[in-house]
């Protein structure tokens, strides 16, 4: 699982961004030979044939590094991937938490500076992080993702469970202009292009589902509002491909299993969650395969 890309030798504009060159190494290191194509990957899942040792490439978000950087690397091994979407961004809108993320990454040494200064500039108070509720989110996002820093861990925490999301932004879009930059500026060249993704479908790649505007907590939604987001991020995907929609990836690893009847409705049937932890929500025989882990492109640069 990859999202943000930069040249190697050049400033990374996000959290966990791989260079070309890291990208190189890790293909490396798994095994050009064990990666199979997104076609290859569907069809053994239509037949039950998709084994533990069968490896695919997946790229979160349509973003623009991903195309400019991640692409030639692919192209350079012949590899197809699975390119996960959301379609708001292709319409003429913004995801703020990628604009956020790019203004945490350039505007401050460490994420864990930038979680400070957030906490102090919106007047967050710190016994919040010494409550039951946030020792239990502590240990389950430790398991799922190890190698966040106490920055991570507190500022997600805040982001998704103590502030609503339009409370949240206002503080944001603040705190940005309190250090001498704004939104708009922060946005340009972060994502793709309608013609990138014919581009990448008319070479092979898959392009599916990753919600229409991506929100934070999408099993939180009323069950309508999900389907929303999914019919809608797939209505757009068919109109620039002209492709059957048959793969998801869970945004911010948020569904239910009435999220799963969803997608199963949508003629969805391969998802990938966003860890590799066992999980199963699925009432449904034919849900298992909407709930594939991956592996976080953090895990494998460490393991170089």
């Amino acid at each position: 699982m990859f999202h943000r890309f930069h040249k190697s030798g050049t400033r990374p504009l996000g959290q966990g961004s791989v260079s070309d060159t890291e990208f190189e190494q890790i293909i490396n290191m798994v095994g050009i030979d064990r990666i199979i194509s997104p076609d290859e990957w569907l069809e053994k899942i239509r037949h039950g044939k998709l084994e533990p040792e069968d490896i695919c490439v997946t790229l979160d978000d349509g973003l623009a590094s991903q195309y400019n950087v991640a692409l030639p690397v692919l192209e350079q091994f012949g590899i197809k991937a699975f390119w996960f979407i959301f379609s708001s961004v292709f319409k003429g809108g913004i995801d703020k938490n990628e604009i956020y993320n790019r203004f945490a990454t350039t505007h401050f040494s460490s994420f864990d500076d930038f979680t400070r200064d957030f906490i102090e500039f919106g007047a967050i108070k710190n016994n919040i992080f010494h409550t039951p509720a946030y020792r239990e989110y502590f240990s389950m996002m430790g398991q799922k993702a190890p190698f966040f820093t106490s920055g991570d861990f507190k500022f997600r925490y805040v982001r998704n469970f103590i502030l609503q999301r339009r409370e949240y932004e206002k503080m944001m879009d603040e705190f940005i202009l309190s250090k001498d930059t704004e939104v708009s500026q922060l946005a340009r060249d972060i994502w793709m292009t309608n013609e990138n993704l014919e581009h990448l479908n008319s070479t092979g790649h898959c392009i599916g589902l990753h919600s229409y505007d991506h929100p934070s907590v999408l099993k939180e939604l009323p069950l309508k509002d999900q389907e929303a987001q999914y019919r809608s991020n797939k209505n757009h995907i068919w109109a620039v491909t002209g492709n059957p929609v048959e793969s998801v990836a869970h945004p911010l690893n948020s569904y239910s299993a009435e999220t799963l009847n969803i997608l199963n409705r949508l003629g969805v049937f391969c998802g990938f969650r966003s860890d590799m932890i066992p999980h199963v929500v699925s009432t449904r025989l034919d849900g298992i395969g909407l709930e594939i882990p991956r592996e976080d492109s953090t895990h494998l640069l460490n393991a170089l």
